[in-house]
């Protein structure tokens, strides 16, 4: 009697465990507790996995939530300067044309109080300098938009991030002012957020404040999405929370893409 027949069966079903495990070794990292949080609001939400990070994409309004848990929280959250800018362009770009962002920002027509998020082990805060007073002492990291250029408009020149550490101040310069962008892995990048930020700053806030491989990202104001890009590309879990529909919407498709992986 031949043997092929059971030992087929049984390489496939040694094939089969393996694959299974190896599925529930990708599966999203988000606890029950996570998702028992998000849920409890009303809020929906999407995981998706890749082949070395996972996200969870939640809409709703992550300041009525219970806590989410993660390793690290990174964040550009709104700040009470109610968006909204002319413009106006120097000298050196008279006659130009430049399409000012006029969407309004949800939630920044308040001051901003970043007492519930200061908890996290590792924190980011963008936009602190604006709510610097309600910080306790860290250290603080600066964005300089123009990459050494000199000032040609009435934008602001540099942003600056709040950590929750002691050090020295840091600086990363990457061209990204109206119409101009720096070369590498942002140009050309469509903005599609009025305070949408290049991917490569948010890289650099990951590796500046040393969140591991591996680890779980939380952004509240997830916006467009820029975080959880910056986490997929570094290998990092990501979690967001977006209360506008349309942005809600861009970050999920930008971080499927990223991912090139399905919704779960």
């Amino acid at each position: 009697m031949s043997t092929a027949g059971p030992f087929f069966n049984y390489r496939k079903a040694r094939r089969d465990r393996v694959l299974r495990k190896m599925a529930a070794m990708r599966a999203p990292m988000t606890s029950d507790c996570n998702q028992d949080a998000a849920r409890a609001h009303g809020s929906s939400l999407q995981r998706l996995v890749g082949r070395h990070s996972t996200a969870t994409l939640i809409i709703g309004d992550s300041e009525t939530m219970e806590r989410i848990e993660a390793d690290a929280l990174v964040s550009d959250p709104p700040y009470g300067i109610g968006h909204r800018h002319s413009g106006k362009l120097g000298a050196a770009y008279a006659g130009a044309k430049v399409k000012a962002h006029t969407d309004r920002v949800i939630g920044d027509d308040k001051p901003f109080d970043p007492a519930m998020w200061l908890g996290y082990p590792i924190v980011i805060l963008w936009g602190a300098d604006h709510y610097a007073q309600r910080l306790p002492h860290g250290r603080w990291l600066t964005w300089d938009k123009l990459g050494g250029k000199e000032s040609w408009d009435s934008f602001g020149d540099v942003e600056h991030a709040w950590q929750n550490r002691q050090g020295a101040a840091r600086i990363f310069r990457y061209l990204w002012k109206g119409m101009c962008q720096g070369a590498g892995e942002d140009k050309g990048t469509k903005r599609t957020h009025p305070t949408q930020k290049p991917v490569c700053v948010m890289r650099w806030c990951l590796d500046i404040a040393k969140v591991p491989i591996g680890a779980t990202v939380l952004d509240p104001y997830m916006g467009s999405g820029t975080t959880g890009v910056a986490c997929v590309r570094t290998g990092r879990n990501f979690i967001g929370i977006e209360r506008d529909a349309a942005h809600y919407k861009t970050a999920c498709d930008r971080i499927a893409h990223e991912l090139d992986g399905a919704l779960l």
